[in-house]
């Protein structure tokens, strides 16, 4: 339904929550070919990793409002700040604890 007026942009809110992983791979492997044929940006949020470092090209690390690390999924993947939020040792951003 989101493609059918042909949008410049495609925002996406956890694509793949509750799905197979054989159905996130399908789903997400539609978008990337539909994004490319179309012309359209996607930007999606997802808590999957896998769907992020095996689909997205450029990755945005927030944590509490506040934009950790942004980059290649290989920047972000080497990114000490990343690892540790991601893990959850926890960090000090601005005086608060990510």
């Amino acid at each position: 339904m989101a493609l059918v007026n042909q949008p410049r942009l495609l925002l996406m809110d956890e694509p793949t929550a509750g799905m197979s992983p054989s159905e996130r791979y399908a789903l997400m492997g539609l978008v990337q070919f539909l994004a490319k044929e179309r012309d359209v940006a996607v930007m999606f949020t997802e808590h999957s990793m896998d769907m992020v470092f095996s689909f997205a090209t450029r990755i945005l690390v927030m944590a509490q409002g506040h934009i950790l690390v942004e980059g290649t999924p290989q920047e972000v993947q080497n990114n000490p700040l990343a690892q540790s939020v991601y893990l959850g040792r926890g960090k000090t951003v601005e005086g608060e604890t990510v």
